[in-house]
């Protein structure tokens, strides 16, 4: 069964246990999130784990006895949509708060048209976003770093810790992902280095053979992939068959389970993957065992993941029973 018709069956489930009480809500929380396209993986674990905290704090009674209603609209990645239905949960559903968005370009669109800020409502959680500490995001509430504090930190550890010193990196035409692109470079420019060739591919087509050859002919010793987790598995897989022996390392943008869904396990090996939140098998940790307890209890089918893991911290940051 596809995972999107999975996670459905999960919410409506849900629904029928009455863990929701929809006919009743009276806390209407709002999420635009990718539950198709290139990003869908993430953006629906992302819901999946927004569920299971509400169902969890429903479980508890609610918020001061009112029940909770999570309202999820697919954006398929695209910040147009994202602003449409970001509209239509504050106009049209009446949400209280947002939560659990996905994607830089998404934050930029929001920002530049002032939804927020208008609507004076919250934004709680974006994914993959870099902050932007201005005016117009005032009402955006962050619960990860940015993108470009990752990208510092990769270089660092790259180049300070493991002395890598020839440092490509590979992105796309997207206009969000320039900041990571240029935090990297400036990290670089800072160790009196430079990139050890630049592959970019257009983010509107599946192929990533125009970032092929620039990478290929400059031989780094590493590489970081600023970009989702589709064209970094699909790069992994290329590179290695063309013959590329540098050590890959991605942000957090990239989420492994669908790396290794799309490529394997053995081919993924050895992909360094920045993470900003707690591993999601870590049972050392309360809000891991909390984490689990509510999957077990709510979507018992569903396999841990550090998506799932970071909607979950999400619908808990936004709601205390």
């Amino acid at each position: 069964m596809p995972y999107l018709t999975r996670i459905r069956d999960v919410l409506l489930c849900l629904l029928l246990l009455g863990a929701w009480s929809l006919a009743h809500a009276d806390i209407v929380i709002g999420q635009s999130t990718p539950l198709s396209g290139s990003a869908g993986e993430a953006g629906r674990g992302l819901s999946l784990g927004m569920a299971m905290a509400i169902a969890q704090v429903n479980d508890q009674g609610g918020v001061n006895g009112e029940k909770l209603r999570l309202v999820i609209l697919d954006d398929k990645s695209t910040p147009a949509q994202a602003l449409a239905n970001t509209q239509t949960l504050i106009k049209d559903e009446q949400a209280l708060v947002l939560a659990g968005y996905h994607g830089t370009a998404t934050l930029q669109e929001l920002s530049k048209q002032g939804l927020l800020n208008d609507a004076k409502i919250a934004l709680v959680g974006v994914a993959g976003a870099t902050e932007i500490s201005d005016a117009r995001n005032r009402y955006v509430f962050f619960t990860r770093t940015g993108l470009a504090q990752e990208v510092q930190t990769l270089v660092a550890l790259l180049a300070d810790k493991l002395g890598a010193k020839r440092i490509g990196i590979l992105t796309s035409n997207d206009a969000s992902l320039v900041s990571a692109r240029d935090a990297a470079m400036a990290e670089l420019a800072r160790r009196g280095l430079k990139a050890e060739g630049i592959g970019t591919y257009d983010k509107a087509s599946d192929s990533i053979d125009p970032a092929m050859k620039p990478l290929l002919e400059a031989a780094p010793d590493a590489v970081l992939m600023l970009v989702p987790s589709k064209p970094a598995a699909l790069f992994a897989k290329r590179f290695r068959e063309s013959g590329g022996t540098a050590q890959l390392y991605s942000t957090s943008s990239v989420n492994f389970e669908e790396v290794v869904k799309l490529i394997g396990a053995e081919t993924a090996r050895g992909i360094g993957i920045a993470q900003v939140y707690p591993y999601p098998f870590d049972t050392r940790l309360r809000v891991v065992r909390e984490y689990q307890e509510a999957l077990k209890k709510h979507a018992r089918n569903e396999k841990l993941s550090y998506a799932s893991m970071e909607g979950y911290l999400v619908g808990r940051t936004v709601v205390r029973p």
